[in-house]
């Protein structure tokens, strides 16, 4: 097992710019480590995370011959930590090398006695202290095992490490025990925070935590940027679609790994120093690259069955290609569009459709709908523009005109009301908005008549349906994908509790009209300003 973990000078090979840090934990740990280190890192915080883990997994203590050295580490995340119990389980698992399995009921470890340490921060206190008795017995057995026939048993040395990433979302009241968990203890174990903020704006008040040692990760270079893109663009495939790119070998293919990088490099890492940020923005315009270099190879068609890529056509290529990359920038980082809008159009054949391409289920159909209609309609009009009753009818209703569309002219100097559709959404509550899909629900959707309802006898059988309908978990996952994809906006903090979120529709109308055309709903009736 330990043949296939990182060593510190792979590590260092593959990533440059935190050799540093690696050189300096190396020591610190190898040595008599400070009970709190906090490391900041506000440009790859990520990588720093995934470089940490690697570490820890590989490092071997230095070789003595009156101690053996065991250590233990545990690497966790904030968000995903979220609660005090699930943050202590996890790190005593993690760091008694203990994995809950099935079989077994997924039981967390319990030490000998089986004891429970979740249950406050005592109790975590006294596992992080039974967990380094548990090592240190271990071993002990392991020596003696190992030391027959020998001449002496050497002496057990455990030292635990406990890693916490995003640390600035770290629970409030786990900031100071963390911090002073050595102390508290009173074992070797060293805590580590990575974050990308500084210490002084994540630190608890009045000094209730000990200064740290500091450690800072710096910007990435340009050498160790490039040498992670390479890496994950050497197993990029080739598309097989256009005959012209067939023509081209691979190795042709793979000189443009070089340039391609470099340019994307000098135009976004200014702006987006992240590699992983890099690569997704790389990766989505491979394809327009490769589509933009065979059009340029069929403008100079050469002989023969294959073609050579050469010096001209590679700066004839990087100099078409380059306002893409900016483009990307602008939509890919800040998450505007998705990889799938870059893909050249050609490449199924045909022009892309962006309503088509969007692969919704019915449920999130119905969301978007009356998202929509939440945001452009007034709240005084919804029983009047979407309520059609208990027996589906289907009478238009009378409604006001807008005065855009129906007053004359207004006299110079006159303010002339402005369709909402045309202002932008406003914000609409989340109970509002299920109320105007139960009701489409009950006009458009037949399969809401279950057999067997006590409702039916009251003429409410469609109502209640369509009312538990919209209460189901599936809704609830549909507006969550919806606000992820940024289909939906979010306009409420996620920490606030009191009344109900508040959302905005993040589509427009066009692709409202598709959408409510697949699932059959006639949209320019519910609007109260129709075009």
């Amino acid at each position: 097992m330990s043949e296939h973990l990182p060593t510190f000078e792979t590590l260092s090979a593959a990533y440059p710019s935190h050799k540093p840090v690696l050189l300096t934990l190396q020591t610190l740990l190898t040595a008599t480590s400070p009970p709190f280190i906090y490391i900041t890192d506000p440009y790859t915080p990520r990588i720093t995370s995934n470089v940490l883990k690697q570490f820890l997994a590989g490092l071997v203590p230095s070789p003595s011959k009156s101690k053996r050295t065991v250590y233990a580490h545990a690497c966790l995340n904030a968000i995903s930590a979220f609660t005090p119990r699930l943050f202590f389980d996890t790190a005593l698992n993690a760091l008694a090398g203990h994995v809950p399995l099935w079989q077994e009921g997924c039981a967390n470890w319990r030490g000998n006695e089986g004891v429970r340490y979740n249950e406050s921060v005592d109790g975590f206190i006294w596992g992080i202290r039974d967990v380094c008795e548990y090592l240190r017995q271990g071993q002990e057995q392991t020596g003696k095992r190992e030391s027959k026939g020998k001449e002496k048993e050497r002496d057990v040395d455990v030292r635990m490490v406990l890693v916490v990433e995003r640390a600035e979302r770290l629970l409030p009241e786990l900031v100071v025990p963390l911090t002073r968990l050595a102390e508290l203890t009173q074992t070797p174990i060293t805590t580590i925070l990575t974050s990308s903020l500084p210490w002084q704006d994540t630190k608890p008040p009045l000094g209730a935590s000990p200064d740290p040692f500091f450690m800072q990760v710096g910007p990435p270079s340009k050498e160790s940027t490039l040498h992670i893109l390479s890496s994950v663009f050497s197993d990029l495939p080739r598309p097989d679609s256009d005959p012209t790119i067939s023509r081209v070998s691979q190795d042709s293919i793979r000189t443009l790994h070089t340039p391609y990088l470099s340019t994307l490099h000098s135009v976004c890492a200014p702006f987006v120093p992240d590699p992983d940020e890099l690569a997704y923005i790389g990766a989505a315009l491979w394809p327009a690259f490769l589509h933009e270099l065979g059009r340029l190879l069929r403008a100079h068609e050469q002989a023969g069955d294959e073609i050579e890529i050469t010096e001209e056509t590679k700066m004839r290529l990087l100099r078409a290609f380059a306002p893409k990359f900016r483009e990307a920038l602008e939509a890919l980082f800040p998450r505007l569009a998705c990889a799938a809008d870059f893909l050249p159009s050609s490449r199924a054949g045909e022009p892309r459709d962006k309503d088509t391409a969007m692969s919704l289920t019915r449920t999130e159909k119905y969301v978007l709908i009356a998202a929509y209609l939440a945001s452009t309609n007034p709240p005084k009009s919804d029983m009047r523009m979407v309520y059609r009753g208990s027996e589906g009818d289907r009478k238009r209703r009378r409604r006001r005109r807008s005065s855009v569309l129906a007053s004359p002219s207004k006299k110079d100097g006159g303010a002339v009301k402005i369709p909402q559709r045309l202002l932008g959404p406003t914000t609409f509550p989340l109970d509002r908005m299920l109320a105007i899909m139960g009701n489409l629900m009950i006009e458009h959707e037949e399969e809401l008549d279950f057999g067997g309802d006590e409702w039916e006898m009251e003429g409410l059988g469609r109502e209640r349906n369509a009312e538990v309908e919209v209460g189901r978990v599936g809704v609830l996952g549909a507006i969550t994908n919806l606000t992820q994809s940024h289909l939906l906006i979010r306009t409420s903090p996620p920490e606030r509790i009191d009344g109900p979120p508040t959302f905005k529709c993040g589509v427009g109308y066009e692709v409202v009209l598709g959408l409510a055309r697949e699932v059959g709903v006639s949209l320019g009736e519910r609007i109260w300003e129709a075009a």
